[in-house]
């Protein structure tokens, strides 16, 4: 049941979309779609056919699929959650293509109650589709034309029989597109396969809901930015495990805007697997560097879309990447990195049963949200840390594993550092203000740098007394943070400044 065959003509062409209506399926950029669970699956078009009659055929990016009830090998050549081609009449019909290569049929144009057949079965039955509903609907904070179209299998002679496509209902809007799909590439004839609806969730033409992201994006901290992690290593069932604090304490921006520096409070405590004492804790300031186009160089997978196939050659063995996106952390939309697949000939793609199995998470604002690595040698070895906490401004997520750095590692502040804290005085201040360093020694140079709320560097200076006159200035009302630190990056102490 391979139907609808033609020709492809080469060349490149724009969306024929015209100003009729519900013709919004072909759109420029990337579809997102979720599901309940808040798995992402993409569409986008790669490439643009027209075809004899001014029909035309949008080419999909190539995905990777699993083929569990077929054999062992995955798919790679049918596309996303559309089907790797989606063929355009100017009737408003299109037709997309599931792993059979079977066509799946959506009428844009049908109206109230219109049926017509959206997949042809063995023995002359069919699965029809009707609009049973059409109104005005909300879309991401506006509102939009959405018809409700509804599936129901027919034998030859039109009588209602069963199937597990019975009673799916897709969601189609006037000016956004599929509202509500299935996965087009595992929509068939006999096998009874999930229905799970997939809902649209962004897209980058026009552009609403959730977008594609970059390093820029992951590695965006603020100053009081909190994260706190578990961590583990086992080797047959035995290792260490660890908790951690990281707390943004510095932040500076070099003046191409391509590398982020940030000075980090770090602590942890190590539990290891051997008699007490078994623990080892670490308290220190650290500083983290990310140079964004070296970042981009070495990876270009953030701008991979879910399932979308990458082969490389790696260890001697042609792989593929898998590349998925998920919905986590007060939704926020967390990319995983992994390389599973690899090939055996250039016809199936087949997970690897041994060797090391390593994915990596990434997710805007938090850095990098999970590794989990896996594998085999003589035994069984993982490893893994995971983000289980985060504080941004306002916005907190997760159990965080201890209250701070000082309750973490067992380290009370003593009273002498308690009573040495930064005085400022006074604080807010107009237009001048004194601030005491008890800290700073004799003789000792130190570097003071002032942060915006974004946790932007405003100005730093050097100072070799204390007490010591700071001037206001040019500098706007706020709230400042105020960083002293040593003359080898250690920072010595912070205060927030508060100019009226």
């Amino acid at each position: 049941m391979k139907a609808f065959l033609f020709f492809i003509l080469a060349g490149f062409a724009v969306c024929t979309a015209s100003a009729q209506e519900y013709r919004n399926i072909c759109t420029p950029g990337t579809t997102f779609f979720k599901d309940s669970q808040g798995h992402l699956k993409a569409f986008r078009r790669d490439s643009v056919y027209p075809q004899p009659l001014q029909d035309t055929l949008f080419i999909s990016y190539r995905a990777i699929h699993p083929l569990y009830y077929i054999n062992y090998c995955f798919d790679t050549a049918n596309g996303s959650v559309l089907g790797r081609r989606v063929y355009e009449k100017t009737d408003g019909s299109f037709y997309f293509f599931n792993f059979n290569q079977d066509t799946v049929m959506i009428k844009t144009q049908a109206s109230l109650n219109q049926p017509w057949k959206f997949l042809s079965l063995s023995g002359n039955r069919r699965i029809e589709a009707t609009v049973i509903s059409m109104g005005t609907d909300s879309i991401f904070g506006t509102t939009d034309q959405v018809k409700v179209i509804s599936l129901q299998a027919k034998n030859s002679a039109g009588t209602n029989i069963s199937h597990y496509l019975n009673q799916v209902t897709i969601r189609l809007s006037q000016h956004y597109g599929l509202l509500k799909m299935i996965d087009v590439f595992n929509i068939n004839d006999t096998l009874s396969n999930d229905t799970t609806y997939w809902y649209l969730a962004g897209k980058t033409s026009p552009a609403l809901g959730i977008q594609p992201f970059g390093w820029a994006d992951v590695y965006n901290f603020n100053v009081g930015d909190i994260f706190h992690y578990q961590g583990y290593y086992r080797y047959n069932n035995l290792g260490p495990y660890w908790n951690e604090i990281k707390r943004i304490i510095g932040k500076t921006i070099s003046a191409n805007n391509d590398t982020l520096k940030y000075q980090v409070e770090y602590c942890r405590i190590k539990w290891l697997p051997m008699p007490p004492p078994n623990t080892e804790t670490l308290f220190d300031t650290i500083i983290e560097t990310y140079v964004l186009s070296a970042l981009n160089l070495d990876d270009t997978s953030l701008s991979r879309l879910p399932s979308e196939f990458h082969s490389s050659d790696l260890w001697g063995l042609r792989r593929a990447s898998s590349y998925q996106r998920a919905l986590n952390y007060n939704s926020r939309t967390e990319q995983e990195i992994c390389n599973t697949e690899f090939v055996n000939n250039d016809t199936c793609w087949a997970y690897q049963f041994e060797g090391s199995y390593p994915y990596v998470y990434f997710t805007p604002g938090l850095g990098q949200s999970n590794f989990v690595s896996f594998g085999y040698d003589i035994g069984v070895y993982s490893n893994a840390e995971t983000l289980v906490y985060f504080k941004k401004g306002n916005e907190t997520w997760g159990t965080p594993v201890s209250t701070d750095c000082h309750t973490l590692v067992g380290v009370e502040p003593s009273p002498s550092s308690a009573n040495r804290k930064i005085m400022i005085i006074p604080n807010p201040f107009s237009s001048r203000t004194e601030i005491e360093l008890p800290l700073l020694q004799s003789g000792e140079d130190a570097d003071l740098t002032v942060y915006n709320d974004m946790g932007r560097k405003i100005l730093q200076q050097k100072i070799t007394s204390s007490p010591f006159v700071f001037m206001r200035n040019n500098l706007p009302s706020g709230v400042y943070l105020i960083v002293v630190s040593s003359q080898n990056g250690r920072i010595l102490q912070t205060a927030k400044l508060l100019a009226e």
